[in-house]
């Protein structure tokens, strides 16, 4: 979506509390949030997380400043699940909110602790008054790399998200990575 929408690069903030780094390939990265604002449609999109568990509060006490900010009055959060029933299942702060995503075909499928960086903004955006959905694929992990997303849950949930915000997304390239992501490989000789 970040490259479909054509959004400016909004905000970086400086987070406290970063003790850990990423560490892939020969590169270093510390954890970050990356806010990109897109004017057509009006969308402030954030991509990240935060691991330092003391510091996650903080940190997602800004995230929410910064969509006060910008006026955001309706927040998506896009995850994974692995237990449940339906490809992509729901929650959200309001049952008017759920009311709407089942016209939608998307029903509450999961029941259960929402860990983490994600659930701790959509709990902390209800509390200021944002209005939020999550919306879960049913994904299958990567043991070999646990933070890579599941591409294949990862289309199921964004066909949800354009469907409800009438956006018109291309997802060849998610479906050329699970097409790639399915083809065996063989190592050695």
């Amino acid at each position: 979506m970040i490259y479909q929408t054509q959004p400016s690069y909004a905000a970086h903030p400086d987070y406290p509390g970063r003790p850990g780094v990423w560490l892939q390939h020969d590169r270093i990265e510390l954890p970050k949030v990356e806010f990109y604002l897109s004017d057509s449609p009006r969308l402030l999109l954030t991509r990240g997380y935060h691991a330092n568990f003391q510091g996650q509060h903080e940190v997602a006490e800004q995230v929410l400043d910064i969509y006060e900010k910008h006026s955001v009055t309706r927040l998506f959060v896009l995850a994974g699940y692995g237990v449940g029933e339906g490809e992509v299942c729901c929650a959200a702060t309001d049952p008017e909110l759920v009311d709407e995503l089942k016209k939608h075909g998307i029903g509450t499928g999961y029941e259960g602790p929402f860990i983490g960086f994600s659930g701790l903004v959509l709990g902390l955006a209800k509390l200021r008054g944002i209005k939020g959905i999550c919306l879960f694929g049913r994904s299958q992990p990567n043991l070999e790399d646990p933070e890579s997303p599941d591409p294949r849950a990862a289309g199921k949930v964004l066909e949800k998200l354009a469907d409800i915000l009438e956006l018109n997304l291309d997802l060849t390239r998610l479906e050329k990575t699970q097409v790639d992501q399915a083809e065996p490989t063989v190592v050695g000789s």
